[in-house]
């Protein structure tokens, strides 16, 4: 019932000629002031109804203060620096989480070589990767997009007090920030807009956006889960031996032992390969380990002594060609004659030769020699039952480092939006899509007129384009006691820093 209704229809009483109601003398008093005071009550909601819908009226736009603004950019920059450190710090660690072999090899940096939890079973390293895409890959998209967000409707406004900006890139921009279609709209920004300082900002935010909107992709690549395999070796007998077992070996066969002490075909056993692996070229695998020797004095005495030798020289003899001690060595020719004789000191005790005594560093497996080509045919890869989940280093690398020049940028661009434009550092920030509407619709409206409702967003697009960009104005002072901050293709005038101004429709009278 409106309140023109309840003004017609006195309850319980009679309206009399001087519009005041008199109480029906045919029921109890009470009960008569009961409903005038229910009358009552409803006429004040309706007078509150009507109050509620009025327009709202100017107000002033408080400038925040030198200081305020000084110490908000302040911490923002501590705390965006810590971040940055803590970064940092986190790719220097990452080489010593690496293993030795996976150092410095591009080829294995994609790899999952960051390990984290061990001997999963299917089902749990299935888990721990959605709950990653889940919470790191979509939830942190979505806490880029509102930083994002936040930040570029500051800069825009920043740079739309300064430099106009087209209708379509405006309207998306404010309404749908970080899209593939507002990123396209900001690199033909690029080519069509005029002024360096637009030119960057939309450089910065289409490589940023893009980033945004990948970034669910890049953590989803930079972790995972695998069955790692073993390597290892198909041996003769069918066994699958693993380069850190005890019982490969490395060892040294002699042919011609006897010239040494040793009977020929002496086959002397080394070290396990894991400790110790000459015919790869690696030696000791880490430092060395003087007690090895020990374990084993015949391999390391003739190892040593092959090469640690002393050449006494025979003036009666002729010189042999270069290549004769290698030709001895390598065929067994017992016509080269030597213009020197060899000392050699194994386990103690000299040995005087005409020539290098032949030896051969093998593999050693059960009691039998392994020449090299032979182990290297029977290389082999055994599937582990379980999984393990982790990171991709490389990937890590390229992510982190990313994400650290993303918060430098975002920093960049916040700080300057907040310390030079009027709008910012006076509330009235670009955030929302109210905001953004009611100050669109007032520059279109002054373009288009008021006779729009008809036409498609196409055909509104087609007049909107062949307007110059748009821009932030301050009405001057002598059109009206109240000023007007808006956005126009056609008028111009600086936003000014003027906080006692009340601010409301062009040309209002206080």
């Amino acid at each position: 019932m409106t309140r023109s209704s309840w003004d017609s229809q006195p309850e319980n009483g009679i309206e009399n000629d001087t519009g005041t109601v008199e109480v029906n003398r045919d029921n109890k008093d009470d009960d008569a002031f009961e409903l005038l005071d229910h009358r009552s009550a409803l006429v004040s909601i309706a007078n509150d109804w009507e109050a509620s819908t009025s327009t709202l009226p100017p107000k002033t736009l408080p400038l925040r203060s030198t200081t305020h603004v000084v110490r908000k950019i302040f911490w923002t920059g501590v705390l965006a620096l810590i971040v940055l450190i803590l970064l940092g710090f986190l790719l220097w660690l990452i080489p010593s989480f690496l293993p030795d072999t996976d150092r410095s090899k591009l080829q294995t940096a994609f790899a999952i070589n960051l390990r984290g939890p061990a001997h999963l079973t299917f089902t749990e390293a299935k888990a721990i990767d959605v709950a990653w895409q889940l919470f790191i890959g979509a939830g942190g998209r979505l806490c880029l997009a509102w930083v994002s967000y936040k930040v570029f409707m500051d800069g825009l406004a920043r740079i739309t007090e300064q430099t106009p900006v087209s209708y379509s890139l405006y309207a998306s921009l404010t309404f749908s920030a970080t899209s593939l279609w507002t990123t396209y709209n900001a690199v033909g920004g690029l080519f069509s807009s005029k002024g360096w300082r637009l030119k960057f900002f939309l450089l910065w935010f289409a490589l940023s956006t893009l980033y945004v909107l990948g970034f669910p992709t890049l953590m989803s690549a930079t972790a995972g889960y695998v069955s790692p395999s073993t390597f290892g070796f198909k041996m003769t007998d069918g066994n699958f031996v693993t380069p850190d077992s005890a019982d490969l070996k490395t060892c040294i066969n002699l042919p011609e032992g006897a010239l040494i002490g040793y009977k020929n075909g002496t086959i002397l056993p080394g070290p396990p390969v894991s400790v110790y692996d000459p015919v790869s070229g690696g030696g000791f695998n880490g430092k060395y380990d003087a007690d090895i020797e020990k374990d084993y004095p015949d391999f390391f005495s003739v190892q040593k002594a092959s090469s640690n030798y002393t050449k006494i020289y025979n003036a009666t003899k002729s010189p042999d060609p270069p290549d004769c001690e290698f030709d001895r060595y390598s065929k067994g020719l017992s016509s080269c004659d030597l213009n020197y004789t060899l000392v050699y000191t194994i386990s103690g005790r000299n040995y005087t030769l005409n020539y290098p005594f032949q030896y051969f560093e093998n593999y050693y497996y059960k009691n039998t020699s392994v020449p090299a080509p032979d182990l290297e045919e029977r290389k082999d890869c055994l599937s582990q039952s379980y999984f393990v989940w982790g990171f991709s280093s490389l990937l890590v690398y390229i992510n982190v480092s990313l994400f650290m020049v993303w918060i430098f940028g975002m920093y960049i661009v916040w700080a300057d939006a907040n310390i030079y434009s009027a709008l910012c550092r006076s509330g009235r920030k670009l955030r929302g899509n109210f905001r953004a509407a009611a100050d669109l619709s007032e520059a279109m409206k002054e373009v288009l007129g008021e006779e729009t409702c008809a036409y498609s967003d196409r055909e509104l697009w087609r007049e909107l384009r062949m307007e110059p960009g748009m821009r932030y104005y301050a009405s001057d002072p002598s059109e009206g006691d109240v000023s007007h901050i808006g956005l126009s293709s056609r008028k111009r005038g600086r936003v000014p820093y003027n906080s006692t101004k009340l601010y409301g429709k062009l040309g209002k009278e206080r």
